[in-house]
């Protein structure tokens, strides 16, 4: 018997897979192949901010896969919270079941109105690219950029003219009618959208068996919808090619697009760039909050050290560096007893203060916080102090540091997560299980639009993590006229 037979079947080259040409098998091998992946470990290495700007300048092939949190700041309508998209839609059709149905190919062929109400408020033209998206642009013209991967349905990437894109769940830029496969631009129907009229297609009569006019759909892949052929062939040539990954804005909870971290050799370094941390994933460095806040600051250090061959600073919009908070003052703003008041750091936190979030008003407006080896965290971030203790502890036990033996435990409330027990176990396999959710067993997508309907439902009053500061006033400026 050979010694491949006796392998672990559920180890399998993923390095090396090569998947299907057809587009239904390779909706189907990205299923199957997903049932295998497994998280890759942390590269001990790759810790600090210093360490991604080094990574950035010297990477030649850089794939960033973004989600809605790139487009956050461009005005893009939340689609969750409570003065949402689909809170306004519920008003005016009440019979729509749920926010996914508006999404639903078979709900869009029953009622496509209330789609094309949101797809006004979402339609090309109306917004400007981000730092974020600029960030992206940046890398592409000094020769770096690989791919730019997008859950996003908004085509700001092509507004900001970034060219090696692949916009994985489809976008508003074309148009398809439902019969006759007549395709348009999106100009052809935007007089329509913003009337707030379904357009037909004036291309296919009505006849006996189509007894009225083909509707010109958006080509955004809908719920039950296969991603695009051109997204399984690029992933499969450039997951070889890749020596840097860049997630920017992306909760990773959308499969397939999700498994691309899997995806990649597991010794290429993987930094994340987010308003929150991601339990499923281990990333080499998490760079947390506003993600136009952290872009300006890498661009900015990318400039103070390599600015001589490109000028990374051109698109900033702040040209000042952010100050540092690290060692044991930035321990204690995560592990300080909440009910322990001595200290001047806690002269800023008041009296709602929760042992699971972490106060709004403790950062100030220049600053961001190290947490050793490799968390930061930034204006924007939404980081449960909880969460955040567990993992601190997991990745400096993984590094062999002795971080714990330098704190002082009578400052510090370790209790709960430095104990034996882990609390959040049990809250972990329910994401995970809600994770599970968001990819039909053919490997079809449920949830193919834009990354900002991808976020999980936001309750404000019984949220446990908060942002640390509202970037809502942007909205207005990078709107335009």
């Amino acid at each position: 018997m050979s010694s491949q037979s006796t392998s672990d079947p559920k180890q399998i080259d993923l390095e090396n897979l090569e998947l299907p040409s057809s587009s239904i098998a390779l909706n189907h091998a990205s299923a199957i192949s997903s049932l295998f992946l497994t998280p890759r470990e942390k590269l001990p290495s790759v810790n600090t901010i210093e360490d991604c700007v080094d990574l950035i300048y010297k990477s030649k092939n850089i794939i960033v896969l973004t989600g809605a949190g790139c487009s956050v700041s461009c005005g893009i309508p939340d689609f969750r919270s409570r003065d949402g998209v689909y809170a306004r839609l519920r008003i005016d059709f009440p019979d729509l079941p749920d926010p996914q149905s508006m999404f639903d190919i078979f709900y869009f062929e029953h009622d496509p109105r209330p789609f094309f109400k949101f797809a006004k408020e979402i339609y090309p033209g109306q917004f400007k690219p981000s730092l974020s998206h600029m960030f992206i642009k940046n890398l592409e013209q000094s020769g770096r950029l690989l791919r730019n991967y997008t859950q996003n349905i908004d085509t700001l990437e092509l507004a900001a003219e970034i060219k090696n894109v692949i916009q994985c769940h489809g976008s508003f830029a074309t148009a398809t009618c439902t019969v006759c496969k007549y395709k348009v631009n999106s100009e052809y129907i935007k007089d329509k959208i913003y009337q707030q009229e379904i357009p037909y297609c004036d291309k296919c009569l009505p006849n006996e068996e189509t007894p009225s006019s083909g509707i010109l759909k958006p080509d955004i892949v809908f719920f039950g919808e296969g991603l695009p052929e051109e997204y399984h062939n690029s992933i499969n040539d450039d997951k070889n090619k890749c020596d840097l990954l860049i997630v920017i804005g992306s909760s990773l909870k959308v499969k397939p697009v999700a498994n691309i971290p899997h995806l990649l050799p597991k010794e290429i370094p993987q930094i994340l760039i987010n308003r929150e941390s991601l339990r499923h994933m281990n990333f080499d460095v998490e760079l947390l909050g506003d993600c136009d806040v952290i872009t300006n600051e890498i661009l900015m250090r990318l400039n103070q050290k390599y600015g001589q061959e490109h000028d990374w600073s051109v698109n900033c919009k702040e040209k000042i560096f952010l100050n540092q908070i690290e060692d044991l003052e930035a321990d204690r703003f995560i592990f300080q007893n909440p009910n322990e008041s001595e200290t001047n750091l806690n002269e800023s936190i008041d009296s709602n203060y929760s042992s699971k979030v972490i106060n709004k008003d403790y950062l100030k407006e220049n600053s961001f916080i190290y947490l050793k080896p490799s968390i930061y965290v930034f204006h924007g971030a939404e980081v449960s102090i909880k969460s955040m203790r567990k993992k601190l502890k997991k990745l400096r036990n993984l590094l062999n540091t002795d971080f714990k033996e330098e704190l002082d435990e009578d400052d510090f409330d370790t209790e709960d997560e430095f104990s034996t027990d882990d609390e959040t176990d049990e809250d972990d396999d329910e994401e995970e299980e809600s994770d599970d959710e968001d990819q039909n067993d053919d490997g079809t997508c449920k949830i193919g639009l834009n990354s900002v309907i991808d976020q999980d439902e936001y309750d404000e009053e019984n949220d446990e993590d908060f942002r640390l500061d509202d970037k809502d006033s942007l909205r207005e400026e990078n709107k335009l006229s």
